[in-house]
Order: structure tokens, then C-alpha cells, then sequence
């Protein structure tokens, strides 16, 4: 009898707290491992089940052993997985205001309209286009377009449109002012786009040219045009008695930078008002401010050897001196119309220094040449070169009037000069050329007549030549 009050002692220690769900087993349980009995005058106990039981926190004890036939409490939390508050369930969504800066909602961009090649966005030219969509599409909504003029830090609305049936929206504007201009578009309350911005640039053009150049060579004008693109027209004007008239047309290369040369003029001795301009689609005409080139009269001499191609048709085999012995000289010369001309002159190597400096006195002196030709372009054949008016040196051939004697222009010592204005008269007594007939009587005098009194005739006779005046006032020998 002591032993099983004994036994029922030990049980009542190990009974939980009140409030724990489960039987725990009898003492007798404990000692002989056999199912405990209800106690006398206890409720009965609902039968164990697989849910693990929690603990109260009143409890003071556990079971060190737990039985065969109750499923074991889980193992105590430790301070790295037991969550520091009790979970709860997930909180109500708080309603919030629409996002105001999504461009996922609104999307646009900028185009040129009716802007030709490489006008774009240029001031004037064309309009500008703003191109947008709605996503997902808004049908019908109220899109305001603001814009943000260069140099400015707010938007201001320009214009208010609205979405078709798929949600995109157009507006057309002006193209301009010049500057950087930013524009977006706002769904009000609800939306607004990225900024998308476009540079818009004044069209404009400049140039320079040289002071001043050898009338006969074409100065290059060059320059460049705003937008600085390829592929747009511009030209050369000239300033006339009647406005501005085009000289050149070319396009710009990249970057914008053109080069044209200046052919008005060419010949003529005096300053050439220069400008470029291009013409922008309706009319409008940009040009730059002008120049002013000097066209110069200027000997410009360049003296080179002389090849078999100078002299085609006045040099053959069997000649006395060959283009070894010859210096081509091309030179400018005064015209009878006032004008500057180019000249050549093939003659001996020994008389290129004194042709030179008598030939620089007659330019001085504006003395007129009509033209100053190798005799090859009239087949070598002096009568015919003479009825040209042409001054030429060396030509391989016998003398007119006298096929017996060899001619001193074989030898590339000797010049005719203005054959017409200076006829020759030959042995039989004729004067040639024929059309040189006026200039046979040597009063008046007339442009390109040479006589005593000419500087030019001076020159030569000061620089060692012979003047055969009185029958051949054209020619002159060394």
C-alpha cells in the first residue's frame, strides 16, 4: 500500500499545469510501462492526438522522458530562427495617389515635318512634330503638351490634345525659336513622359576669299553653311550693276564646308564683290556678308623646258636647234578688249631673260597682244599664223617670200609681234598678211603698232634685239 501511494505521488509531480492538451501517463504507466487508468472522481480526457502540445509559459516542469506512445514536443526555438513577434496576417493595401512620372504610361517623340534633306530643325523650315502613345491605350484622354523654351527652367502648356480610339495623340508647331526646347506630355493626374528635347539652329552661311590673285586664276571661296550638313546647295554671288548674280553652285561636304571658285571675272582687272548665299525652301535667302577680291594684272611668267609636245607641228628631225636648245615661256599678256590673256612663247634658252624683261615693259605699258600662240595650232604655217595676228618665236621653216634661205625663227632667235598691226613685206615687194594691209602706212597710230617711240620696241632694242623696221616691222632678232 505504501509503494502505490508512493508511485501516485510521483504521477501528481509530473501532471502539466492546468490548460495542457493531452493525457500524460499514470504513475503506474511510468513504473511498469503499461497504459495508465483514469483517476478516481478526474473527467475523462480527450485521447492523445498528433499535434504536438505547446507548453504554457506557467509551466514550471517538463517531462524529461516523453512515452513511448505520445508523439514528442518539439525541440525549443533558439534566438536565430524564433521570430521576435508573434506573424500576423498580411496587411490591408493602402489606397495611393496615381504615379505622376511613369513613361511607361505616355511616350512620345520629335520630328521634322516638311523639313527637305538636310534642313532639319532649322529655324523656318518645316514644322515641328510631336508623336505620342498612351500605354495601355487611353481612347479619348486629355493629353497637355508643355514645352520649356531654351534658356528657360519652367513648362508652360502649348497645347492640349486628345488620344484617338488606340491611344496615340499628334501636335504640329513651329519650328523655332533657335535653341535647345524641351518638350513632354502630361495625362493630368495620371501620367507624364519623358522630356524629349530638339535643337533647332538658325540657317546661316560664311565665307572667305583672298584679297587678291592673278585675274586669270580663280580665287576659291570657301566657307560653310549652318546646318552644318552635307548635300546642301549654296553658290558664289557676284555683285553687278544690276544685283547680285550666281557665279558657282556646289553643295556642302560634311561638317557643312564648302569650297567654290570664283570664275566671274576672270581677265578683268579690278575688285570682284563676292558673297555666298543659299536659298531655303519659300524663298528665303541666306547669305553671307561680301568680300572683296582683287583681280590683278600680273605678268606671271613660268618658264619650263620645252617638249616635243610645245612644238609639234614647228619642230622635225633635221632642224638646227631641237626642244633642248628652246624654253616654253607662258605668260600673261594685255588683250585688245582690255582684258588679261595667256600667253606662250617658245624661244632659244639664251633669250629667256631679256624676252622677259622686255615683255614685263609691254605689260606695264598695257601694250595690247592679240593673241600669243606656238605657230603649230596654224600647222606651222607663218602666212596663216600671221593673218591670226599672232606673236610666236621659234617656228622651223624657210623664209616667206624666199624658200631658199633658212629663217633665224629656226633658230628660236627671232619674234614676230602683232603680225597684223606689223605687216612684212616680202622680196617680191607684197605686203602680208592681207588683212594687215591698213597698217602698211605707219601714221596714225593705232593700238599695237609698234614704233620708235613704243616702250616695248624700246625694251627689245635695250635688250640686245634687232629690229628689221621699214619692211618687217614685226620682227625682232637676237
Amino acid at each position: 500500500m505504501m509503494r502505490r501511494s508512493a508511485a501516485l505521488a510521483m504521477a501528481a509531480v509530473l501532471v502539466p499545469a492546468a490548460g495542457a492538451v493531452g493525457v500524460m501517463p499514470s504513475a503506474s504507466a511510468l513504473v511498469e510501462g503499461t497504459p495508465a487508468q483514469p483517476a478516481v472522481g478526474n473527467p475523462p480526457t480527450a485521447p492523445p492526438t498528433d499535434t504536438p502540445t505547446v507548453p504554457s509559459d506557467t509551466s514550471t516542469t517538463a517531462p524529461t522522458t516523453a512515452p513511448r506512445d505520445t508523439p514528442a514536443a518539439p525541440p525549443p526555438a533558439t534566438s536565430s530562427d524564433t521570430p521576435t513577434t508573434t506573424p500576423s496576417s498580411p496587411p490591408t493595401p493602402r489606397p495611393t495617389s496615381p504615379k505622376t512620372n511613369d513613361t511607361r504610361q505616355v511616350r512620345i517623340s520629335l520630328q521634322c515635318s516638311g523639313c527637305p534633306g538636310p534642313l532639319q530643325f532649322v529655324t523656318g523650315v518645316g514644322q515641328l512634330r510631336l508623336v505620342g502613345t498612351t500605354l495601355p491605350a487611353r481612347p479619348g484622354a486629355r493629353v497637355s503638351i508643355q514645352r520649356r523654351a531654351p534658356g528657360g527652367s519652367a513648362y508652360g502648356q502649348v497645347a492640349e490634345v486628345t488620344t484617338d480610339r488606340t491611344g496615340a495623340f499628334t501636335w504640329t508647331g513651329p519650328m523655332g525659336p533657335a535653341g535647345t526646347s524641351s518638350y513632354r506630355a502630361v495625362l493630368p493626374g495620371q501620367a507624364t513622359s519623358s522630356v524629349a528635347s530638339a535643337t533647332v539652329v538658325d540657317a546661316a552661311i560664311m565665307a572667305s576669299a583672298p584679297a587678291g590673285q592673278d585675274t586669270l586664276v580663280d580665287p576659291t571661296v570657301s566657307g560653310v553653311a549652318t546646318p552644318r550638313a552635307a548635300g546642301l546647295q549654296v553658290r558664289t554671288e557676284v555683285l553687278t550693276p544690276v544685283g547680285w548674280r550666281t557665279s558657282q553652285v556646289g553643295t556642302t561636304r560634311s561638317g557643312g564646308g564648302f569650297a567654290l571658285p570664283l570664275t566671274y571675272g576672270r581677265g578683268a582687272v579690278g575688285v570682284v564683290t563676292v558673297r555666298t548665299a543659299m536659298t531655303l525652301p519659300g524663298g528665303r535667302v541666306v547669305a553671307s556678308p561680301s568680300r572683296a577680291v582683287n583681280r590683278l594684272a600680273v605678268l606671271n611668267p613660268v618658264v619650263r623646258q620645252t617638249v616635243a609636245a610645245d612644238v609639234p607641228r614647228t619642230y622635225r628631225a633635221g632642224c638646227p636647234v631641237g626642244p633642248a636648245s628652246l624654253r616654253t615661256i607662258d605668260m600673261n599678256h594685255w588683250g585688245f578688249d582690255g582684258r588679261i590673256h595667256r600667253g606662250r612663247l617658245v624661244i632659244r634658252t639664251a633669250n629667256v631673260t631679256p624676252i622677259l624683261t622686255s615683255f614685263r615693259t609691254a605689260f606695264d605699258g598695257r601694250f595690247p597682244i592679240r593673241e600669243m600662240r606656238d605657230a603649230s595650232v596654224y600647222g606651222g604655217d607663218d602666212i596663216i599664223s600671221m593673218e591670226h595676228d599672232n606673236t610666236n618665236g621659234f617656228n622651223c621653216r624657210r623664209v616667206t617670200g624666199n624658200p631658199y634661205r633658212l629663217s633665224p625663227h629656226s633658230y628660236g632667235t627671232s619674234i614676230d609681234i602683232n603680225t597684223v598691226e606689223n605687216p612684212y613685206r616680202i622680196p617680191s615687194g607684197v605686203w602680208l598678211p592681207k588683212n594687215g594691209q591698213a597698217y602698211v602706212r605707219r601714221t596714225p597710230y593705232r593700238p599695237g603698232m609698234l614704233t620708235p617711240s613704243t616702250p616695248f620696241t624700246k625694251a627689245l632694242l635695250g635688250n640686245g634685239f634687232t629690229w628689221l623696221s621699214g619692211f618687217d616691222w614685226q620682227h625682232f632678232q637676237r
